[in-house]
Parts: structure tokens; C-alpha cells; sequence
């Protein structure tokens, strides 16, 4: 396994370098990469297969349209054999997909990237057994690790360490693609394909906020507004909307920014975008909320709530329900955060027993247990407490909680 060494603020260039290499017509080693934050072992590793078959599938997509096939990606029913664990499963992912590469070209590249590691020892300790795992010749693992970090115990000192000359890089990635068919085509890409005259300004922006000149980076974000507006790009305008709200608030204007979320999540809900519309109203949420706006950002949290029902992401709705709560809770308004959290707890149990352990719904729990203690609703508090001392709990709280006017 590759150790790959850079500092924490070098990790955007880390990826970048990875699927600038994977572009390279010379390149026969398929890139699969994992973002994923590390919390703990089983979520990531079973996210890190899930992301395996879904790149898997669209390499194979990319190459039948060249006319090269690929034989669909299958495990042959081995990861669900018993004792196997999502670390076990994540082995049998990455061999399985080399091996069918392997057919075609030299194999594939795995490559964890984390954005962040919550639990250095499972982190550790979940490397040292990928670092142990028998892999063929056609599989080549690197994970990312920081001069010093917590990998150096596990993989030793030494490793890939990144000197990347950022202007090249930069004008490398501004460079055409080449044609429809080229070897990076749509793989990783779930969003809308960048369009040729929007991707250098996005470049030129995401650059000038990192070296500070985020008034810079602001008026290139206008223009590449202009653009989407002029070739009709509604769900790429709502993106750099968004990026644009980023850089307005590193500027310190606030209702701008918020503004910029609002007007994102509306070109979202024009055409049916519904995660668009939820993680703009999330984030204006989390812009009103530092800036103390207690009852506007509950409104926003509700707003984003209600998107992510009907788009059917059940953990971003308790997410966002949670939210609006704790902001009623700062107003004041304890009868307000009751509705929220009950809300978001009853969304909770609705889920599968699997499920509903994942995300932030034990946060709402113990959260909406304080608050029925401090009103002096004892009976709904044990009620609550009862999820809380038991996980496998499978009946739904009680509904006959207060329920008051909203303020």
C-alpha cells in the first residue's frame, strides 16, 4: 500500500493530481477513488464498496459506447457470506473490479482519500488490515496520510510525498477534453457535464479565493453566472450560485450570501433538483445560524426538511429537523424545537432498524429527551430514553407530545 504524504490543505491538489494521471492516454490503471469522511470502520468500508460498483459501472458505460466490453460487475455472491465484514467485503470489491479490468488493461488503482478522520485508532487499524490483505498484482491501494500522521505508525515513514506546481496543474485541467469518448468520461462525474466555456472560470475562481482574493474570486463567479444564463444552464447556475454564496461570506457579507443560497435553491426547485434545493436551504441555514438569526435559520432548516422528504433522503431531512429545532431552542421557542425533534425522531423510526442508527438521529434524541425533562414532560422523557438505552428498539414514540401553536 501507498502511503500518500501531503498536508491537509494539499488534499484538493492530491485528487486532482490522481485523476490527471488517470487521464493520461498512457494510464491502464482505472482510477477508483474514496472520499468518504472516516467516522468508523463499517459506514466507510461499506460506502467504499458501493462506490467500487458504481465506478465500475460507469467505466463499463464509457467503454461500450467506445466499443470495448466489459463483463458487468459481480461478487458472486461472496460478500454476503457470514463472518465477513465490510472491511473483508471491501477486499473482495477491489479484486473483483481489477480482475475485470484486468481482462482489458493492467488492473486498477484504490485510492482513500478521506476528507477527514474522526476515529484515528479504527482508521489505523482498518489500514493495518488492508496493509496486510493479499492483493494480486492488479490491484494497487494508496491512502492519503499527513507528514507525521497517524499512518506513519502503521505504513512506515516513508511514502509518495506531493510537490505539485499549481499553475501547470491549472492549465493542464483547463485544456479541452478531446472528444466525446476520452478515458475520464463520466466516470466519478455524477453531476452535469461542465461545459467547455464555464470550466477555466470555475478554475480561475476556486484559485483566487485560495490565495485569498475571494472579491476576485467573487467577480468570476458572476461572469460564470452569466454564462450558465446565456447557454441556459439552470442546475450549473445554481451550483456556482452556491460557490458564489461560499466566497461572498469569506468576504463577511452575510445577507448576500444567504441571498445567493436562496436564489440556488430556487433554480434547484425549478427543475425538480430537490437535493439542490435541501443543501442550499441547509446551507443558508448554517449562515444564519453563526450569524445568530435564530428564527430565519429555522425557517431555512424546515425549508431544506421538507426538500429532502420529498426527495426521499430521510437522514439529510433528521439532519435538517434537528437543526431547526436547536435554532428554536436559541429563540426561545422550546415548544417549537418539541415539534421539530419529535419530527425528526418519528422520520427516525420510520427507518429500518439499520438504518436508523446512522446519521445524527440519536443526536435529536438526546436533545429532545433534555428538553422534555427541563419542561417537566417526565413520561415522554423515559419514553425517549427508552431508544436511547436500547438501539434495537422497533416501535415509534408516542405522538401526544405538545402540541402548540407555532410562533
Amino acid at each position: 500500500m501507498l502511503r500518500m504524504i501531503a498536508r491537509d490543505e494539499e488534499r484538493t491538489e492530491v485528487v486532482k493530481a490522481l485523476r490527471v494521471t488517470e487521464c493520461s492516454q498512457e494510464n491502464r490503471w482505472p482510477l477508483f477513488l474514496h472520499e468518504m469522511p472516516f467516522t468508523e470502520p463499517h459506514s466507510y468500508f461499506r460506502g467504499f464498496c458501493e462506490r467500487i460498483a458504481h465506478d465500475y459501472d460507469l467505466l463499463r458505460q464509457g467503454a461500450a459506447e467506445e466499443g470495448v466490453p466489459l463483463a458487468p460487475f459481480s461478487t458472486r455472491g461472496i460478500v454476503t457470506a457470514e463472518g465477513l465484514d465490510s472491511i473483508g467485503c471491501a477486499v473482495i470489491h477491489m479484486e473483483r473490479a481489477a480482475e475485470l479490468l484486468g481482462e482489458r488493461l493492467d488492473g486498477a488503482l484504490f485510492a482513500l482519500v478521506p476528507t477527514h478522520v474522526k476515529e484515528t485508532k479504527g482508521w489505523q487499524e482498518s489500514i493495518a488490515r488492508l496493509a496486510a490483505a493479499p492483493f494480486s498484482s492488479k490491484v494497487r491501494l494508496a491512502t492519503a496520510d499527513q507528514p507525521g500522521g497517524p499512518l506513519e505508525r502503521v505504513l512506515g515513514g516513508n511514502g509518495a510525498r506531493f510537490a505539485i506546481d499549481r499553475a501547470k496543474l491549472i492549465a493542464y485541467t483547463k485544456k479541452p477534453a478531446g472528444g466525446a469518448h476520452n478515458r475520464c468520461g463520466g466516470h466519478g462525474n455524477t453531476g452535469p457535464e461542465m461545459k467547455p466555456s464555464l470550466g477555466p472560470l470555475l478554475l480561475d475562481a476556486t484559485e483566487q479565493a485560495r490565495q485569498g482574493d475571494h472579491a476576485a474570486a467573487a467577480e468570476i463567479y458572476r461572469r460564470a453566472i452569466a454564462v450558465c444564463r446565456a447557454e441556459e444552464l439552470v442546475l450549473e447556475e445554481a451550483g456556482v450560485r452556491m460557490a458564489l454564496a461560499g466566497t461572498l461570506l469569506a468576504i463577511g457579507d452575510e445577507p448576500a450570501a444567504v441571498k445567493q443560497y436562496q436564489n440556488a435553491a430556487e433554480l434547484g426547485e425549478s427543475h425538480g433538483a430537490l437535493p439542490i434545493v435541501c443543501q442550499a436551504h441547509l446551507a443558508a441555514g448554517g449562515v444564519c445560524l453563526a450569524f445568530t438569526r435564530y428564527k430565519p435559520a429555522a425557517k431555512l432548516y424546515e425549508l431544506a426538511a421538507e426538500a429532502a422528504e420529498n426527495a426521499k433522503i430521510p437522514l439529510l431531512r433528521i439532519e435538517a429537523l434537528r437543526m431547526a429545532g436547536t435554532c428554536h431552542v436559541l429563540r426561545g421557542a422550546k415548544e417549537d424545537a418539541l415539534l421539530a425533534w419529535v419530527e425528526a425522531l418519528n422520520a427516525g423510526f420510520a427507518l429500518g432498524r439499520s438504518a436508523r442508527h446512522v446519521g445524527t438521529l440519536e443526536h435529536a434524541a438526546v436533545e429532545l429527551h433534555a428538553l422534555l425533562v427541563e419542561v417537566g414532560l417526565s413520561r415522554h422523557a423515559a419514553e425517549v430514553e427508552v431508544f436511547l438505552q436500547s438501539r434495537e428498539s422497533a416501535g415509534h414514540p408516542r405522538r401526544d407530545c405538545p402540541s402548540p401553536r407555532r410562533s
